[in-house]
C-alpha cells in the first residue's frame, strides 16, 4: 500500500492512471517513441507515495461489486500493451514500493509473433520527422493501389482531436487504425513498418513484448494480468459476435498460458466501448471496464463497466511538485 493520506475516510472513488511504455526514451532506438522516461516514472510514483493510497485490482474488483470500500485518496496502476518495458522496469520499481500494477497484454503478439498494427503505427511515427510526410505517403499507396481501378484517392475526413498528438498524427493513426477499409489497412500498415522500422517482425516482437512467461513471473511476484483483447481492435465497431470471437481468443490463450485468473478485467482498447457491448462483457463474466476517457473514476454512478482512466500525462512527472489539480480533487472530495 501507499501512504495513506485519506485520514482514514472510504469512498467509492479511484483515480486510476494509465500507462504504456516506459524506458530510457534518450538511450532507445526509438527516442521519439510516446512514453515516460523511467526517471519521470520514479518521480511520479513519488508523487503518488505522497498523495494517494495504492490499491490492488482485487480492491477495485471487491468494491465495484459493493463488497468492500476504498480510501477516500485510493489509486490504481495500469499498464497497457503487454510491453516488455514492464517485465524489466516497471514491476521492479512497484515490488520495491510493495505495489501492485494491474498489466493488460493483447494475446496476438504472443500467439502468432507478430506486432500488432497498432504498435507498428507508433513505430512508423518514431521514425519520421515530420508526420504530414506520412500522409503524403499514404496517399500515394492508396493512388497505387486503386491504379487500373478508377476513381480518384480519397481519405476519409477525421475529425477527433487527441490531447496529447497534433493533427497530422491523430489522422494518420485514425485512418490506418480504423476509417480506411479493414481489408487495406494491414497492408498499408505492414508496409510502412517495413519500410520505417525494420522487416524482421519476429525479432521486433520478441524486443517490443513481455513473454508468457515473463507475464506467468510478474504475476507470480503479485502483480495482476488483465484482458486487453486479442488483436487491440476497437471493441465498439465490432457486431456482438466479432466481440464474442475476439474476447474468446484472448481469454483462452491467458488461460491456456496461466495467465486467467478471477476476477477478470477488460482494459478496451483505444478506450472503444459502448453500452450495447455491456451483455456480452456480462455473458464472459467480466467484472470491470476500463476506459480512457480522463475523469476520476465514481462507483457510485460510473458503471463498473466503463470505468474513467487518467493518463499518466495527467499527473506530475517531475520530483517534489506540489498537488495539482487531479489531485486537489481527492483531497477535497469534490
Amino acid at each position: 500500500m501507499g501512504q495513506r493520506n485519506g485520514g482514514g475516510r472510504l469512498s467509492g472513488r479511484v483515480t486510476i492512471v494509465m500507462y504504456h511504455y516506459v524506458r530510457d526514451l534518450a538511450r532507445s532506438a526509438f527516442p521519439r517513441i510516446k512514453g515516460l522516461t523511467v526517471d519521470g516514472f520514479r518521480h511520479q510514483l513519488d508523487y503518488i507515495g505522497r498523495f494517494y493510497d495504492v490499491v490492488r485490482m482485487e480492491d477495485l474488483a471487491a468494491a465495484a461489486a459493493g463488497d468492500a470500500d476504498l480510501p477516500a485518496n485510493a489509486l490504481l496502476l495500469t499498464f497497457d500493451d503487454g510491453f516488455i518495458d514492464h517485465y524489466e522496469t516497471v514491476t521492479p520499481m512497484l515490488e520495491a514500493r510493495g505495489w501492485q500494477g494491474s498489466f493488460f497484454p493483447c494475446t496476438l503478439p504472443l500467439a502468432e509473433d507478430r506486432v500488432l498494427d497498432v504498435h507498428k503505427i507508433h513505430f512508423v511515427l518514431a521514425s519520421v520527422d515530420d508526420p504530414r510526410r506520412l500522409l503524403g505517403e499514404l496517399r500515394e499507396m492508396l493512388r497505387e493501389e486503386s491504379a487500373g481501378v478508377g476513381g480518384g484517392v480519397h481519405l476519409p475526413k477525421v475529425e477527433e482531436v487527441h490531447r496529447y498528438d497534433e493533427e497530422s498524427v491523430t489522422t494518420f493513426k485514425r485512418l490506418l487504425q480504423r476509417e480506411l477499409p479493414r481489408i487495406q489497412r494491414s497492408g498499408l500498415v505492414d508496409r510502412f513498418f517495413r519500410r520505417y522500422v525494420t522487416e524482421d517482425e519476429s525479432g521486433f516482437v520478441e524486443e517490443l513484448y513481455a513473454s508468457s512467461g515473463q507475464l506467468a513471473e510478474m504475476r507470480a511476484r503479485g502483480m495482476y494480468i488483465g484482458c486487453h483483447g486479442h488483436a487491440h481492435v476497437w471493441f465498439d465497431r465490432l457486431t456482438a459476435d466479432e466481440l464474442d470471437g475476439e474476447l474468446l481468443r484472448s481469454l483462452t490463450f491467458l488461460a491456456h498460458a496461466g495467465l486467467g485468473g478471477e476476477p477478470w478485467v477488460i482494459c478496451y482498447p483505444y478506450g472503444g466501448y459502448h453500452e450495447e457491448l455491456a451483455p456480452v462483457m456480462r455473458r464472459h463474466g467480466c467484472a470491470v471496464g476500463l476506459l480512457a476517457s480522463p475523469e476520476i473514476a465514481d462507483l457510485a454512478s460510473d458503471a463498473p463497466l466503463a470505468l474513467p482512466r487518467l493518463d499518466t500525462n495527467d499527473l506530475p512527472q517531475r520530483p517534489a511538485t506540489e498537488a495539482n489539480a487531479w489531485t486537489r480533487r481527492v483531497l477535497e472530495g469534490t
